[in-house]
């Protein structure tokens, strides 16, 4: 059986070395503060989430009701209203072409 060189069992030795114990406490410690870290920052945008959600809900809310108010006094709504069409003239129309 072939003889294994020293180099590469030292290299073999180094790899299969366990961290020490405080290297071990310290990727705990890290680790437990990545995760509080991201639950906060979680926490965060969806609280900003939800309060975006809630303003485009209630702006959305105050423009149905407000259109709403406006058919319902008889009035057009501003957005299909013209200047100057607040008044409707009734009339009749008659085809002169020569026809019947």
């Amino acid at each position: 059986m072939p003889r294994i060189p020293e180099q590469i069992v030292l290299i073999t030795q180094r790899l299969q070395h366990r961290p020490s114990r405080w290297k071990r406490w310290l990727a705990t410690g890290a680790g437990v503060l990545a995760l509080i870290a991201s639950f906060f920052l979680g926490l965060v945008m969806l609280i900003l989430a939800l309060g975006v959600a809630s303003a485009v809900a209630l702006f959305i809310g105050t423009r149905i009701w407000w259109l709403r108010r406006k058919l319902r006094d008889g009035q057009q709504p501003a957005a299909t209203s013209k200047p100057g069409s607040g008044n409707v003239i009734e009339g009749e129309s008659r085809d002169i072409s020569g026809g019947d």
